[in-house]
């Protein structure tokens, strides 16, 4: 498993914690996840500091709904949906994380 695989089911777990406790703010502690998480090489992104932001807003966005997904998968008894960062490198998407946890370029 991969830094990037690492790193993503751990925020999840943690994010589901948030999600639950009625007195936590889960947005605020993904989006405090994801910054922790991004490296000087998001610097990079096309668009300059309004493209990280972007990227951010969109990490963060994704990882309450996966979060919040592995709570109700959880309840149902359905599964969790496959979360891989190498599904996300193979769909070319800029930014991402390649197997060996390091950001892919294009």
């Amino acid at each position: 498993m991969s830094e990037g695989d690492t790193f993503l089911h751990k925020a999840m777990y943690d994010i589901s914690l948030l999600i639950r406790d009625p007195n936590a703010s889960p947005v605020q502690g993904a989006e405090e996840v994801i910054r922790r998480f991004c490296t000087k090489e998001l610097r990079g992104v096309e668009g300059g500091v309004e493209g990280v932001e972007d990227y951010v807003a969109n990490a963060v966005v994704d990882l309450v709904l996966m979060s919040t997904w592995s709570i109700a998968a959880t309840q149902m008894g359905v599964g969790n949906l496959p979360v891989s960062t190498w599904l996300l490198q193979s769909s070319g998407e800029q930014g991402c994380m390649s197997e060996k946890g390091h950001k892919r370029e294009r």
